[in-house]
Parts: C-alpha cells; structure tokens; sequence
C-alpha cells in the first residue's frame, strides 16, 4: 500500500510535491494502489515512483515527469499524459483505455 505521508504529500499540490522531491532526492515516492482518480498532477515530478495498481482514472498528468516510474497494473484510463516523460517506464499491464499519449 501507498506511503500514507508520501500520498499527503502529493495532495498538498504539484507545487509543493516538485519541492518536497528537490529537498529529498534520495526518497523514492511510494504510491503503490494510491488512491489518485482525477488528482491534477501536471508537471509532477514522478520520476522513479512507485505507482503499481494506483488509480490514476481521468488524472491529469500533461508534462509530468514519469521517467522510470513503476505504473505496472495502474488504471490510467481517460487519463491525461500529453508531453509526459515516460523513458523508461513500467507500463506493463496498465490500463490506458482512452488515455492521451499525445506526444509523450
């Protein structure tokens, strides 16, 4: 299950998120089955986390920073991805039934 302080974290905001990940480099973000459907993630630093099985239905992740994050099994249906950064990621069995990929 998700790092309960990680995913308080993360609703603060993306602002907050992005220097909340600059002041802990070493922490890599835990929000394995996080409970995130709708949540506005654009520009979110992601990189490296653990989003196995999160709920990520219709989140809003244009031009987050993705790279090596773990998303295996998440739903990240009608979700928004345009200009993310996804080198590298685990995207193996998630779902992305009508997600936007445009240019990610």
């Amino acid at each position: 299950m998700a790092n309960p302080e990680h995913l308080a974290e993360l609703r603060k905001g993306t602002r907050s998120w992005n220097v909340w990940r600059e002041n802990n480099p070493g922490v890599i973000p835990d929000l394995n089955h996080g409970a995130l459907a709708g949540a506005n993630l654009i520009e979110a630093n992601l990189s490296a986390a653990i989003l196995s099985g999160a709920n990520l239905d219709s989140a809003h992740l244009t031009g987050a920073h993705l790279t090596g994050a773990r998303l295996s099994n998440a739903n990240l249906s009608d979700a928004v991805l345009s200009h993310a950064r996804l080198r590298n990621a685990d995207l193996s069995n998630a779902n992305l039934f009508y997600a936007n990929l445009n240019r990610a």
